[in-house]
């Protein structure tokens, strides 16, 4: 857990991990099963290689997903607060709110170069959307609390492919040999 963790948020899922010192244990397909339905994780051989069998929390959510809605939001809550103490004062109007939206912008832009967020088809950049409302859409109550909030964003996670079915079509112009009772004979196949 530690080596994955502490690699590149968004770079890495804890699928196919190796553990030092760990050695793979065969199941039964049926405890197999269970362990999965379950939402475990099982330490396996797979393909002469031992490795973790899947990366998801006992709720079935997985690791990396939480690992990345994580890292956005304590990036997020660290810039405003350094943006807070390294100005003297951050405005209650236009440019303060700019400020904090680019914060929030670029955290999530952030996050989409290292794999967290998903690529939009179209545009070829990240898959988010930040959005401010002016001070005049805040509450009188906000006003004179010095509260802001206004801010809002969203994103699709990039995830990632755990197992894969591949489909093939053999096409053959070729003779083939088939066996029949008594003897073979030979076909021709399309």
């Amino acid at each position: 857990i530690g080596s994955v963790a502490s690699e590149t948020v968004g770079s890495v899922t804890w699928k196919f991990k190796s553990i030092n010192g760990l050695t793979s244990q065969d199941y039964s397909a049926t405890d197999f099963a269970a362990i999965n339905l379950h939402h475990g994780i099982a330490y396996i051989n797979a393909n002469g290689t031992d490795e973790t069998s899947e990366g998801w929390t006992s709720s079935g959510e997985y690791i990396d997903n939480l690992h990345g809605d994580t890292w956005i939001k304590v990036e997020i809550e660290a810039n405003v607060q350094t943006a807070f103490q390294t100005n003297k004062k951050v405005a209650y109007e236009k440019s303060g709110i700019d400020l904090l939206t680019g914060i929030v912008y670029d955290t999530l832009q952030k996050a989409f170069e290292q794999g967290i967020i998903l690529t939009d088809d179209e545009t070829k950049k990240g898959d988010f959307d930040v959005q401010a409302t002016d001070r005049a859409a805040q509450s009188l109550d906000d006003l004179s609390k010095r509260h802001y909030g206004g801010i809002s964003f969203t994103y699709n996670r990039s995830g990632a492919i755990h197992n894969a079915t591949i489909n093939g079509l053999i096409l053959s112009s070729a003779m083939t040999a088939t066996a029949t009772a008594g003897g073979s004979s030979a076909s021709s196949s399309n």
